[in-house]
Order: C-alpha cells, then sequence, then structure tokens
C-alpha cells in the first residue's frame, strides 16, 4: 500500500457542504472525490476542465445575484 498524507486547506463552508453534497449523490465522500480529482489531474497532466468556462461560470453567478 502507498504511503499515505493529509492534505488541508480552508475554504468557504457553503463550498464544502455544496460539493459533499454532489458527491454524496453519487455515492461518494468528498475526500473520494477529492482524490478522483487529483487522479485526474495526473492523469490528463492539466487540470481536468477548461478554466475559462468555469472562470466565466463564476463571473456570470457573481452578476445574476448582484442583479438580483
Amino acid at each position: 500500500m502507498a504511503e499515505t498524507e493529509r492534505i488541508s486547506f480552508i475554504c468557504d463552508s457553503k463550498l464544502k457542504a455544496e460539493a459533499s453534497e454532489v458527491f454524496e449523490k453519487v455515492g461518494l465522500t468528498l475526500t473520494s472525490g477529492i482524490k478522483i480529482y487529483l487522479q485526474a489531474v495526473i492523469r490528463e497532466q492539466a487540470i481536468p476542465f477548461r478554466i475559462e468556462d468555469f472562470s466565466q461560470r463564476a463571473s456570470a453567478a457573481v452578476k445574476q445575484r448582484k442583479s438580483a
């Protein structure tokens, strides 16, 4: 078995809760979901999604919140 290490990071409590909820819907824990993401980063040798798309969606969400 591979040696394990603990990774610790700080995030918004809402982000953690919402991500946990999504992972639970597909039968994963938050930890398992993050491990899958890290494995995808290694496999792809890149972030496994387009950052531009994420940035555009985030900007649109912020604009929508401001106008509400």
